[in-house]
């Protein structure tokens, strides 16, 4: 590898999102929706 630099936070936050919408499939308000990933992207940081 040439750089230091990684994917690795973008593609496993994708993967997150991704589960979420397979778990959230039915869901009739979108805003409900954006807000569970919200919810999930605020939990990952301390």
């Amino acid at each position: 590898f040439l750089l230091p630099y990684s994917n690795g936070y973008t593609e496993g936050t994708n993967n997150k999102i991704k589960v979420l919408k397979r778990i959230s499939y039915g869901l009739r308000h979108f805003g409900r929706f954006r807000v569970r990933i919200l919810l999930l992207s605020n939990h990952n940081h301390p």
